[in-house]
């Protein structure tokens, strides 16, 4: 008869395996880290030429599950490509406003973990406020998220300047920011500043003397990316890419024909998808040749209805995602049921793969699917 001899050794061994496999379960199935983009029309930009699209890009090169959430009742959601992004921002808005009106609501609707704050440029033009009253109103907006949320990690800026003739305020507002996130921080909110106004210039990244250009929004976006993985919110890297992005795709016959499968990887959540029409409930499969092998690491999902936080019952119920070298032995590497989420992340233990297959089984809401987006982030191997 055999015995297992275990060693002090051999316990740690064992130990930490147990633990490093429970922190991978409970990691995969982690809420992403809400962040809330509030300001003006700086924040806002427009559909497709804002910071946020950077930054969403930015935090998935290294794995970073961040949902952009903002206030939904008061400005409705935009589905931009790569990605959904929702934002706490209003063109022309004042900090004094946002104080006195918006920030309750703002955070009650978003329930962010953490906020982006880019705030005061219309307070110091188009209001004409010193800026010693425009940084009382940021103080209260500090305070009023707090109550809505004591440990909010707060990202509070130094405004990028002008090439108007407000800039002088501006440059007054940055000047008292420092000591307001001293005066504001705890241990268990802190509030740090993050200088936007640094290697901005005017002159060549805004298009207007305000509003920045799309080389001027990947400067914003870099500054709060870089502060974000500064103060632990992302990791510093590896760089991943999305190994499914354009890359060759078959699906279950469909009496819409094929389903359009091409279009679960083409990096658009928004429009098109794989879509189809299921006959006798048969688990539907879409099977995706990544052309080399990458080491995967987590896996995105746009369903029906891409926003994270609304359930729809077009949304994909079940599926399973399993991984192959050879397209012969498959893995499952993720399992999900009872789904209603319009999005989803799934981190998973560093995986090989060449070939990849996203399972979807039974039920189907009136008899139909549709995946607006697929996507495994990984870094290729060969």
């Amino acid at each position: 008869m055999l015995t297992r001899d275990f060693t002090p050794q051999k316990k740690l061994v064992c130990l930490t395996v147990f633990f490093l496999l429970m922190f991978l379960s409970v990691s995969s199935s982690a809420k992403p880290i809400r962040v809330m983009t509030l300001g003006d029309s700086i924040t806002a930009g427009l559909a497709l030429d804002n910071y946020r699209l950077s930054l969403g890009t930015q935090t998935r090169s290294v794995g970073c599950d961040v949902s952009l959430v903002g206030a939904s009742s008061t400005l409705p959601p935009d589905a931009l490509p790569p990605f959904p992004s929702r934002y706490a921002a209003v063109w022309g808005i004042q900090a004094l406003q946002v104080d006195q009106l918006f920030i309750n609501s703002w955070m009650q609707d978003a329930k962010p973990d953490v906020v982006l704050m880019h705030l005061g440029t219309n307070d110091s033009w188009a209001g004409g406020r010193p800026a010693t009253d425009t940084i009382v109103s940021l103080g209260g907006i500090i305070d009023k998220m707090r109550l809505n949320n004591p440990h909010v990690k707060i990202f509070i800026a130094q405004l990028i300047g002008t090439s108007l003739d407000f800039n002088p305020v501006i440059e007054k507002l940055n000047a008292l920011i420092p000591g307001l996130a001293a005066q504001k921080t705890t241990p268990q909110s802190p509030v740090v500043v993050v200088n936007q106004s640094s290697y901005f210039n005017p002159a060549v990244d805004t298009y207007d003397g305000v509003h920045p250009t799309v080389a001027g929004n990947v400067k914003m976006a870099s500054k709060w990316f870089d502060a974000m993985v500064v103060h632990g919110i992302c990791p510093a890297g590896p760089k991943l890419v999305n190994a499914v992005l354009n890359k060759p795709m078959v699906a279950s016959p469909s009496p819409w024909g094929s389903g359009s499968p091409e279009q679960a990887g083409d990096g658009n959540v928004q429009y098109g998808g794989w879509s189809s029409v299921v006959i006798d409930n048969v688990p539907q499969i879409l099977e995706v040749d990544l052309k080399g092998a990458y080491s995967l690491t987590y896996f995105e999902l746009g369903h029906y209805f891409v926003f994270p936080d609304v359930e729809n019952p077009f949304n994909t119920l079940a599926y399973r995602i399993q991984t192959s070298m050879d397209k012969s032995t498959w893995s499952t590497v993720v399992t999900v049921a009872n789904n209603y989420a319009g999005q989803a992340t799934h981190a998973i233990v560093p995986t090989n793969a060449r070939y990849l297959r996203l399972v979807v089984d039974p039920p189907f809401y009136a008899n139909q699917l549709t995946v607006r987006e697929f996507r495994a982030m990984g870094v290729p191997q060969y």
